[in-house]
């Protein structure tokens, strides 16, 4: 008798998590629609490259013709036209976005871009920074920048007390040594 109960709770527990599942999903589409509703309706292009950040950000991992869609409208601003601060938030995004796209040599090109703005970006954005330039230098098989790449990743995790940066970053450390 136990075993037949088994396939049933199985059942209720897919039927849940489906539900679950078709919730977020709702939820998701709504924030998207949101965005785009304010996109419309931007008034300057400032708030246009904002917006264009946060839906490459919601689709980046789910839908990336709609990212790359939308980092490119952001970068359309970037040319002088927008605050450091965002500039530089753009210009992350889109080394996320070749990074996502194994677009190694690019990452490293951006990021020279991004330096001078290091300052406007958050302690956490740094540490996204080095560690997106280590992950790349790793799938080069550059093992010894990845490691110099994720080290600055580490001394900016420690400075400020990023605990879970210091997690990723130390396990991103590890992989290179293996690989070393």
């Amino acid at each position: 008798m136990v075993s037949r109960m088994r396939p049933s709770i199985s059942k209720l527990n897919f039927a849940f998590l489906f539900l679950c599942f078709q919730l977020l999903q709702a939820q998701h589409h709504h924030a998207i629609d949101s965005l785009r509703s304010a996109l419309a309706n931007a008034e300057n292009k400032e708030q246009a490259a904002s917006l264009h950040l946060k839906l490459f950000n919601s689709f980046k991992r789910i839908h990336s013709d709609s990212a790359k869609l939308h980092i490119k409208n952001a970068l359309q601003f970037v040319n002088g036209k927008l605050s450091d601060s965002l500039t530089a938030k753009t210009r992350l995004a889109q080394i996320e976005q070749n990074l996502i796209g194994n677009n190694y040599d690019s990452v490293f090109h951006y990021t020279e871009n991004i330096i001078p703005l290091l300052k406007q970006l958050t302690a956490k954005e740094q540490v996204d920074l080095y560690s997106m330039v280590g992950t790349a230098h790793y799938y080069k098989s550059d093992y010894a920048k990845a490691i110099i790449a994720h080290r600055k990743a580490e001394k900016i995790s420690d400075t400020n007390h990023l605990e879970a940066g210091q997690a990723r970053v130390l396990y991103n450390i590890g992989i290179q040594y293996i690989k070393m």
